[in-house]
């Protein structure tokens, strides 16, 4: 997600990500990807020097820094009857497999309230916690989805990407233990 913030091109974001766990590995650091949750818990047991998330950190534990602001955007199958469509909302997904984060996420529930004030169904076809196994699934033909921007952009040329409206801010934040010094590859990778 970092490198799809900055327009890095797939193909070199994957060369760059496998060199990464390869230093990890080499360097026995732990390079894991958590849910929100798990990286507040995470930080808050000194387990991990920095999180980054697509999701919020609650204010009274962190402070967490806002990285980069963008929408929310409808990911398709490559063949999907909406191909042309160059703008997707609700109402042209009616009927349609709808993919979604778990019932907790910010989009899916700013989506549940624009799907019960349309009228239309609330119900997902597959509720999952990671906008990864969505645009897998999409790219695979089974379905569509609604998710943030940096994890959509890293299946470019195995879906189609399209913006959504009415518009769903999502941001990228990050956020380090509050009551520790960071370490000085923290503060390298911060600065």
């Amino acid at each position: 997600d970092w490198l799809a913030v900055r327009g890095v091109p797939f193909k070199e974001a994957h060369e760059i990500t496998g060199k990464l766990v390869q230093l990890c590995e080499e360097s026995n650091i732990g390079l894991e990807e958590l849910s929100t949750q798990q990286l507040a818990d995470y930080l808050h047991q000194d387990l991990i020097d920095l999180a980054l998330t697509t999701s919020t950190f609650d204010q009274n534990d962190f402070q967490p820094a806002l990285i980069h602001k963008s929408e929310a955007v409808c990911v398709l199958p490559l063949d999907h009857p909406l191909r042309d469509a160059p703008v997707i909302n609700l109402k042209l997904l009616q009927g349609s497999q709808i993919l979604s984060l778990n019932e907790t996420d910010e989009i899916t529930i700013k989506i549940k309230s624009l799907l019960q004030y349309d009228r239309v169904s609330d119900e997902f076809a597959i509720e999952t916690p990671s906008s990864i196994t969505i645009c897998a699934l999409v790219a695979a033909g089974n379905g569509i989805g609604i998710v943030n921007p940096y994890v959509a952009n890293t299946f470019a040329g195995r879906l189609l990407i399209k913006k959504f409206e009415p518009a769903i801010n999502t941001a990228v934040q990050m956020a380090m233990p509050a009551h520790t010094a960071p370490s000085s590859l923290t503060r390298h990778f911060v600065d």
